[in-house]
């Protein structure tokens, strides 16, 4: 269990997907800038910042 002075770190590995053209995986991406489906609701500014720093958040994975 973490306590307050622990660090935790969370590992992904990426593996390429067996069927890359369904619905289900696309878009699949790592890094970069998100791929908005619905451009209707595009997250605002405010919802893009570290609640913690206030700096914008980083993708990792999509």
């Amino acid at each position: 269990m973490a306590t307050s002075s622990t660090k935790v770190v969370e590992l992904g590995f990426a593996e390429p997907p067996e069927n890359p053209l369904t619905a289900d995986n696309f878009p699949n991406k790592i890094g970069g800038k998100p791929a908005w489906l619905n451009p209707a609701y595009v997250l605002t500014a405010e919802n893009v910042l570290c609640g913690i720093c206030k700096k914008p958040m980083v993708l990792l994975v999509q």
